[in-house]
């Protein structure tokens, strides 16, 4: 899923870098990325039992809730303010290569 969402956010770099983005194309790849965090969203709390101790468990469950509502502010605010001094197709390459590390990480992962 993490592919998914690397194409798709590349897809938004890819199509302003060629002027073609009109707002349906917006709609269409932000569609896309809704439907990637869907997917992948289930999959992170799954797999913590198998990255942390059990000890470690409820503390890790906690923090990635709050890394998720932290993101959610100051994703897009660091973006807004990223916006006027590199353009949107960077921000969205930016978006796109973070996708494309984790999904390295992930295929990288050895589980237990």
């Amino acid at each position: 899923m993490n592919l998914w969402l690397a194409v798709a956010a590349g897809s938004l770099a890819l199509l302003g870098a060629l002027g073609l983005l009109n707002p349906y194309l917006v709609l269409l790849c932000v569609f896309l990325l809704g439907v990637g965090f869907a997917f992948t969203a289930p999959t992170w709390p799954a797999i913590l039992p198998e990255v942390v101790s059990n000890e470690e468990l409820d503390s890790a469950t906690t923090l990635g809730g709050l890394q998720l509502n932290i993101a959610a502010v100051v994703g897009p605010a660091l973006g807004g303010l990223l916006l006027p001094l590199m353009g949107a197709r960077w921000i969205f390459s930016l978006n796109s290569l973070c996708f494309l590390l984790v999904a390295v990480a992930i295929m990288r992962w050895k589980p237990a």
